[in-house]
């Protein structure tokens, strides 16, 4: 092997005493050539705002263009968003909000290209890896197969086209009813729509070790995504903060709230376009390559529903208690795990405010102790995890032999279901105390914690020998913490005589 490595660099570069012959040549940066451009950033604002006593609005526009240091790339996007508050009459408000972005980004990611199957692959490690300076003959080996494994990264990159198109618009509309003194009724409905397309052409110079086979031809990958969702929140408000002459505040707020969302995503790829088609031609004439099987993923609809309610009591500006309690319902569990209830209390005592402590409040501003328990849900999982799933796969994906057909197989998913997945809990205990000193010139806070996670949703990496990638299992995690902060202020006088 040894040999061999030593044949092959003397027939490229000749042998030790040829060195010298090296010295004038000017060897290539490709970094430089790829990544040296400077880069360029240009943004506009425009915001409108006005109304009335009873009307306001606002309306914001945002323009931002940037040309990336990285050779074909860059973005531009383009925002409006709009604020409209109008109060109908004295018992009833409304108020809108609405963003509307829409985004254009060119050239590539670091990673690998989605045609790639590593990113050792890529035109952004090709700058680091490929020879700076050209061997003195290329073998008739390779000038008779010259795919683009022998091409530089400013020749992939030039024959690489990547845009992206995203569409994404947002609205929110909310009622406020006060029927009657201290009563408030509040109604939320909020959409939201994303489209993204993303269109990717590799020319004959950049189609090197291309998972889709065909090298050295053309290829092509279209993928359109879309995604919806909506949410509607419904909350009754309580607030008295004359109970017992004054004495007592209480607010108490009980809510439901519905949330739904659902992805859709299409992937068409295309190979083997004849050679001499440029890039503008591809996308114009998808039909002329091979076309494989289309991927379709159209995701589990997710559905959350919650019901909440909370109670705030303060007694004399010193005794405070908040209870809370909410329940959630979530499709990404089974029938037996799909609801969850949270609550939670806290409650506070200011010492410094009671009579037993008036000789103190001359240096002592402010101490309050602190005492809470609570528990809170997690489901930040994907969906479809408590069910079998198959995927569809070309050839056992592997790349076809000449004149074999592309066939479609239906092919076990690739984590390992779990039907006993359920809500990860939470619990946090805390003791904490607040103090302050003179006029709160000195202050600070000491907690303490001590958290416990159960049915933790964690992913897992298991055997390759048995095809599945990842499984997500249930498991637990304890911590605790201690945390403190201190603060002092002072104030500076400057005497002054006549």
């Amino acid at each position: 092997m040894g040999t061999a490595g030593t044949s092959s660099t003397t027939s490229d570069y000749g042998n030790d005493d040829d060195l010298e012959i090296w010295k004038s040549v000017e060897g290539n940066d490709w970094q430089d050539q790829m990544f040296g451009r400077t880069g360029q950033q240009n943004m506009y604002n425009v915001n409108v705002s006005g109304g009335s006593k009873d009307l306001k609005y606002n309306i914001g526009y945002s323009h931002t263009d940037e040309e990336s240091i990285m050779v074909g790339s860059g973005y531009s996007k383009n925002n409006v968003n709009a604020k409209l508050n109008a109060k109908l009459n004295k018992w009833l408000t409304i108020d809108f909000t609405g963003r509307l972005a829409y985004t254009k980004l060119d050239g590539l990611s670091g990673g690998a290209d989605t045609n790639e199957s590593s990113a050792a692959n890529s035109i952004v490690a090709q700058t680091v890896r490929y020879r700076p300076v050209e061997p003195l003959t290329d073998s008739d080996e390779d000038a008779e197969n010259s795919t683009s494994q022998q091409r530089t990264p400013t020749e992939r990159i030039t024959d690489t086209y990547k845009y992206q198109d995203r569409l994404q618009q947002s609205y929110n509309v909310g009622l406020n009813w006060k029927p009657f003194k201290g009563w408030t009724f509040r109604s939320e409905f909020g959409y939201t729509w994303k489209r993204y397309e993303t269109d990717q052409v590799w020319g004959s110079n950049a189609t090197v070790n291309s998972k889709f086979g065909g090298n050295g031809q053309p290829q092509a990958v279209l993928t359109r995504e879309n995604t919806k969702s909506w949410r509607n929140s419904n909350t009754i408000t309580y607030d008295n903060n004359k109970l017992f002459g004054g004495r007592d505040h209480i607010n108490i707020l009980i809510g439901q709230e519905w949330s739904s969302s659902q992805e859709t995503t299409n992937t068409s790829t295309s190979i083997s376009f004849p050679s001499s088609m440029t890039i503008s031609e591809v996308l114009a004439n998808m039909a002329a390559g091979t076309a494989l099987p289309n991927e379709s993923d159209i995701a589990e609809e997710e559905n959350i529903m919650s019901y909440f309610g909370r109670i705030n009591y303060t007694m004399a500006d010193k005794y405070l208690a908040t209870f809370t309690l909410r329940a959630d319902g979530s499709s990404k569990f089974g029938d037996g795990n799909r609801w969850g209830v949270f609550p939670s209390l806290a409650l506070a005592w200011r010492i410094s405010e009671e009579n037993f402590m008036k000789s103190a409040q001359k240096w002592l501003s402010n101490l309050k102790l602190r005492l809470s328990f609570g528990m809170a849900g997690n489901n930040r999982i994907n969906s479809g995890l408590i069910t079998r799933t198959y995927s569809m796969s070309e050839n056992d994906e592997h790349v076809p032999y000449f004149g074999e057909d592309r066939t479609s197989a239906l092919n076990k998913g690739t984590y390992l279901y779990n039907p006993d997945l359920k809500w990860e809990t939470t619990t946090t205990r805390n003791i904490g105390i607040d103090y302050g000193f003179w006029n709160n010139r000195i202050s600070g806070t000491l907690d303490f914690y001590w958290n416990t996670t159960d049915d933790l949703l964690m992913r897992s990496v298991v055997p390759s020998s048995t095809d599945i990638t990842t499984n997500t299992r249930i498991s637990e995690r304890h911590r605790t913490k201690v945390s403190s902060s201190l603060s002092t202020q002072y104030w500076l006088t400057k005497r002054t005589s006549a």
